[in-house]
């Protein structure tokens, strides 16, 4: 047994040696290209292993758990390499900062190894970017003085402005578009005033209410408005009386405008240097004062005009008249003022106008210098001055009444130009040259101001109207209208009553007339 052994032991030896030498030595290995990562980038994992033999690898985030997983196959050298994408937009999902653990497995060498790396936030990187602050981060103070007007905008600290834009103006706004940032870090560098704080110079601005209006980037930010007041003092317009007058209680007037209103409480009048103005007729367009005792023959009066509009400005007007009476055998009474045209003075803003001349004109040296026309005349003004004190003032009040009177007015001068020249023609009879004229003019007032009202009426009915029926109504008011005629030609020299009545319906009756002429040719026409 003794000797057994000792001849089986070096078998058994170099059975072991020979095994020992033909088994293959364990080769995993595993590492990455570097120790720490940031987002995005692309972590390689590689090392070494039994020759084409496939191993897995497994990624585990800080907290454990399984984050991304993959086989790859050695080549003929035992080596392999795998490669993981971090996201770009960490933390996401599991994949969150820290050290993570990458564990490869090798199924025929029944071994696993693992390599820890780490995934760092990246650094921080602070910088001015665009930003649209809101109305509360920024102020704007406008600043007037005598027309002159400037805006400064402030912007609250941490804002950078680094173009503060040109400014434009449509109408009454003034806009302005600025290029603003803000610090996205904690830290905010120091931004110098000037970046922060601009006065824009809008220069000297007339009478009006204005916006300032504040852009970012396209965007409205926040917006000022201010009022630029009136610095401009009324317009005197005229005065009077002026030089030497005849009367003892001569009237006193003084016609002034102002292109933003009169404060008439304002208006003031002084007589010798003695205030009158609690017997002054003031309204917003002139005053009138009458003394209530006679002045005194041969004395010079000083008269002082004191006129503000509602902002306080102010102009005055100084002038001198004498009482000069040679003969006075009875009691002189001020010549009768004559009507004004209201409406159209109201309109143009002074009875010096050429419209406002051109229709007195026509009243005065035309209609009023015959019988039939100042007839016709007393029952226009019971008519006229019924209302028009009413329109009038609220012309004063409204500027786009005024427009629209003045473009109203315009139709009615052009045809009592027309009228004049019918009256020149026949001038050689007044009497028969304010009835013709008169006549003409009716005709196209009516034409202009009520004809498109009649076909207006007219309009829903109009399958009802025949042109028979419309002609037959013309001829009846042609009739009619003769009718007047004869009545007028009759009371001229018999009875003044009727004189009114019959010029005041040839005017009426011819202006109907004119009204429904337009109706009835459209339908004998069949246009209507």
């Amino acid at each position: 047994m003794e000797n057994f052994s000792k001849i089986a032991l070096p078998f058994i030896t170099l059975t072991l040696l020979v095994i020992t030498l033909t088994s293959p030595a364990l080769a995993l290995t595993v590492t990455t290209d570097k120790d720490t990562y940031h987002q995005g980038e692309t972590v390689i994992v590689s090392g070494t292993t039994l020759a084409n033999s496939i191993v897995t690898i497994k990624l585990l985030n800080p907290e454990g758990t399984l984050v991304a997983i993959g086989q790859v196959q050695a080549d003929s050298t035992g080596s392999y390499s795998y490669e993981i994408v971090l996201p770009s937009d960490m933390p996401t999902g599991n994949f969150i900062f820290g050290t993570y653990t990458v564990e490869v497995y090798s199924a025929d060498e029944g071994v696993s190894k693992s390599k820890t790396f780490t995934i760092e936030a990246p650094p921080a990187v602070y910088a001015w970017v665009q930003y649209t602050p809101s109305s509360s981060e920024v102020t704007i103070d406008a600043e007037v003085s005598d027309g002159a007007v400037t805006v400064t905008v402030t912007f609250a600290e941490g804002l950078n402005v680094t173009d503060w834009g040109t400014v434009t103006q449509s109408g009454s706004q003034f806009i302005v578009d600025v290029d603003v940032y803000k610090w996205n870090g904690t830290e905010v560098p120091e931004v110098p005033d000037e970046s922060r704080v601009h006065t824009y110079d809008l220069g000297t601005l007339s009478y009006g209410t204005y916006t300032f209006i504040l852009k970012a980037w396209g965007s409205q930010v926040a917006s000022e408005s201010f009022e630029v007041p009136d610095l401009e003092p009324p317009t005197i317009l005229g005065y009077g009386p002026n030089g030497t007058v005849s009367l003892t209680k001569p009237t006193i007037f003084v016609n002034y405008a102002d292109n933003v209103g009169i404060d008439v409480d304002a208006v003031k009048l002084y007589l010798n240097n003695i205030d009158v103005t609690s017997g002054c007729n003031k309204t917003t367009t002139g005053l009138v004062y009458k003394p209530p005792s006679d002045l005194s023959n041969g004395t010079t009066y000083s008269v002082k005009a004191v006129v503000t509009d509602i902002y306080g400005n102010q102009v005055q007007k100084e002038w001198s008249f004498t009482v000069q009476i040679i003969t006075q055998p009875q009691p002189q009474q001020p010549p009768a003022q004559p009507k004004k045209c209201l409406i159209a003075t109201a309109a143009y803003g002074t009875e010096l106008a050429l419209p406002v001349q051109f229709l007195r004109e026509f009243r005065d040296n035309y209609v009023l210098k015959t019988a039939g026309g100042s007839s016709f005349m007393e029952v226009f003004n019971a008519w006229y001055y019924s209302w028009s004190p009413y329109v009038a003032e609220l012309e004063t009040q409204n500027p786009l009444l005024r427009e629209l009177v003045k473009n109203a007015l315009k139709p009615l001068i052009a045809e009592l130009t027309v009228a004049k020249a019918v009256y020149d023609a026949f001038s050689f009879n007044s009497e028969l040259a304010v009835v013709l004229a008169g006549l003409v003019a009716s005709f196209l007032i009516g034409l202009t101001y009520f004809a498109p009202i009649a076909l207006t009426i007219s309009a829903p009915v109009r399958k009802r109207l025949s042109a028979q029926k419309l002609n037959k109504t013309i001829a009846w008011l042609i009739a009619i209208l003769a009718v007047f005629l004869t009545l007028h030609i009759l009371a001229l020299t018999a009875s003044p009553a009727i004189l009114k009545m019959s010029s005041a319906s040839i005017v009426l009756t011819t202006v109907i007339i004119a009204a429904i002429t337009p109706t009835a040719l459209l339908k004998k026409l069949n246009l209507f």
